[in-house]
């Protein structure tokens, strides 16, 4: 049951930063108060482009992340702080980063999908309003 919750979490999350976002930039661009359809549907095609972009982008950074693009400066991050600390947690830190790589490739990750998914879909539906803004407006 934690595993369904869980997985719930990890689509409602993005769902409602996707929302949000949407609606925030619909009411702060003014978009309920659009006096011509050509500008209101401008406002909307940003509205949901801005959101999709941003989750989708997040999602391939995340692919990135935990396929180790960025397993040499978090390994710095966390050797220099581990410094800082004392003895206790030099001694849990790996000696080596060939070490340290090793045992991160051990660890199971997972590919973000409802960032994708949610972020492609506010894409594909900010290019359908796109073109309904062209043949509106041309």
């Amino acid at each position: 049951m934690n595993d369904k919750r869980s997985a719930l979490w990890r689509w409602v999350i993005p769902a409602g930063l996707g929302v949000a976002g949407f609606f925030s930039l619909l009411i702060g661009r003014g978009g309920l108060t659009a006096d011509t359809q050509v500008e209101f549907l401008r406002i909307l095609c940003d509205a949901l482009f801005i959101p999709g972009a941003m989750l989708t982008c997040v999602g391939l950074l995340a692919i990135c992340a935990g396929n180790g693009a960025f397993d040499a400066v978090t390994y710095g991050v966390k050797k220099l702080f581990s410094l800082l600390r004392g003895e206790a947690k030099r001694a849990e830190m790996p000696q080596t980063y060939f070490d340290y790589v090793v045992i991160r490739r051990g660890r199971p990750t997972r590919t973000p999908v409802s960032l994708l998914a949610i972020g492609g879909g506010l894409l594909a539906a900010a290019v359908i309003v796109l073109l309904f803004y062209f043949r509106a407006a041309g």
